[in-house]
């Protein structure tokens, strides 16, 4: 959503976090969550998507392409 694109670019945004639901589909493909914390300390989802598949390149596409909506230039991983 609109809301969401501009939580993301605003850089208030200290963690995000993904994780995947499997099950929930009628397809059964895995739906990857992106949750970033503001700066209340809420969780607040900015992105989903659906997977193909649960490979390494499947990730990368999906992080790029959460980059690339939110115009960020880098995600910093832990």
């Amino acid at each position: 959503t609109k809301d969401q694109q501009d939580f993301a670019k605003s850089g208030i945004a200290d963690v995000i976090a993904c994780d995947c639901t499997y099950g929930v589909l009628a397809c059964d493909l895995p739906i990857l969550h992106f949750i970033a914390k503001n700066q209340h300390g809420k969780l607040v989802p900015i992105a989903q998507a659906v997977l193909a598949d649960e490979t390494e390149g499947t990730y990368t596409i999906a992080l790029d392409f959460l980059k690339h909506a939110h115009g960020m230039d880098t995600l910093v991983t832990l």
